[in-house]
């Protein structure tokens, strides 16, 4: 496992696994998990503002959180 910058072609593995998190986990206070275009405005905002957005990935490269 490694830890990366994220890509904007992780999108779609992020949201996904927010998602679940959203809907069984108990770490976040949404109701409804957003969607792709939301997660990519976060991670662009917090990009400009300076901020990291890490992913972890596999050594195959898929995103594991």
């Amino acid at each position: 496992m490694t830890l990366r910058a994220c890509a904007a072609g992780d999108i779609p593995e992020i949201t996904a696994i927010y998602r679940r998190e959203v809907l069984g986990g108990t770490a976040s206070f949404e109701i409804e998990p957003p969607d792709e275009g939301e997660m990519e405005r976060r991670r662009l905002a917090l990009v400009a503002a300076g901020c990291p957005y890490l992913v972890a990935a596999a050594v195959d490269g898929a995103v594991l959180g």
